[in-house]
């Protein structure tokens, strides 16, 4: 529905814009082509998602460091922490990222309460989040991962939400989690 609004009003300002215009022809050199208008219409706001990781200052690892080919941050915890959530930081480089919001992990002795709260107009359509005793999660194969789809908790129909919460069952010495979104509003 937003993009059909954005369709009907981006036709009735052309439509408006055309209808003020008159053609002008330069008659005083022949060789001179008529006027032309040229309109750049940009994209409307908010339709690009980027990717987004939790990075925790002083409790990141990036995944290129442990050998992957993707970028995003494993972090090590052992009580409460909240972390910053940054989109498009490729190569785990926080300058050419943004900052959208932030992962808050509430770490209780059998449970972790997880909290995801986007910036200001951003919003989140997936996330996916892996908590464990070790780095990574592991395929079934055994072999270390960093793909989202592997990680212990998902939801893929936020559908746009600012802000998700939901409670993890923990099993043994969970000391790692990841923490990852798509997050829309570019």
């Amino acid at each position: 529905m937003k993009k059909l609004t954005y369709l009907f009003s981006l036709v009735v300002a052309l439509a408006v814009l055309l209808a003020a215009c008159q053609k002008t022809t330069f008659e005083d050199n022949a060789k001179t082509p008529d006027s032309t208008l040229k309109v750049f219409i940009p994209p409307p706001p908010g339709d690009e998602c980027e990717t987004a990781y939790g990075f925790g200052e002083d409790i990141a690892t990036c995944f290129i460091d442990e050998g992957f080919g993707n970028w995003g941050w494993t972090n090590q915890f052992n009580e409460t922490v909240t972390v910053d959530l940054y989109a498009g930081a490729g190569q785990c480089d926080l300058d050419v990222g943004t900052w959208v919001g932030t992962v808050t992990v509430d770490y209780y002795i059998d449970y972790a309460d997880i909290t995801y709260t986007m910036d200001g107009d951003y919003t989140m359509d997936e996330i996916h989040f892996y908590i464990g005793e070790t780095m990574f999660p592991t395929t079934k194969k055994g072999k270390k991962t960093v793909s989202p789809g592997q990680y212990t908790y998902k939801n893929d129909e936020l559908g746009g939400v600012n802000n998700y919460s939901f409670t993890v069952e923990l099993e043994g010495e969970e000391t790692y989690f990841i923490a990852h979104a798509v997050v829309c509003g570019f």
